[in-house]
């Protein structure tokens, strides 16, 4: 390895090193922020026009048919998209733009690609099925990643911007 190789690696596991991680509060409330914003802004306009055009979230074994199927996926498809598209044009969801904070790859500590962010998404099961240990991860480990970070090489680290 060259001087020059070695001072450039040097450079970068200090500037990821320097790296200021928000900690578990200051991520729930933003996600807080999100929930409260989702549900205001997306699922309650959007579950009030389905019912208005018969297509209502109430299920009953009676029931169960393609219309309602439908009408349970249309917020969940919604929902990922938006947080995806956060995610790739600002690297933050409004939660977290409120904080400054954006998600980035792991790797990089840049924008992270939309797959990338598509699988965060879907990390979050991980978290979510562990009854929310995987989120207690933020609290322990120095550099506040999440099961959901590790699984799709991500973090959260404070915008410099």
């Amino acid at each position: 390895m060259t001087e020059t190789n070695l001072s450039t690696e040097s450079k970068s596991e200090v500037m990821i090193d320097e790296t200021d991680y928000p900690g578990f509060w200051v991520r729930f409330i933003a996600n807080i922020i999100d929930f409260i914003l989702l549900t205001l802004v997306v699922h309650l306009p959007l579950g009030l026009a389905l019912g208005a055009i018969g297509l209502g979230a109430g299920i009953t074994n009676e029931e169960f048919t393609s219309p309602s199927i439908v009408a349970q996926l249309i917020p969940m498809f919604v929902t990922i998209g938006l947080f995806v598209t956060c995610w790739s044009k600002w690297q933050a969801t409004p939660g977290k733009m409120v904080f400054k904070l954006k998600v980035v790859d792991t790797k990089t500590n840049e924008k992270a690609t939309a797959l990338r962010y598509l699988g965060r998404y879907f990390s979050y099961i991980a978290s979510n099925i562990t009854l929310g240990i995987g989120y207690l991860f933020i609290v322990f480990r120095k550099d506040k990643q999440a099961l959901h970070d590790l699984i799709s090489g991500t973090r959260v680290i404070y915008s410099k911007k």
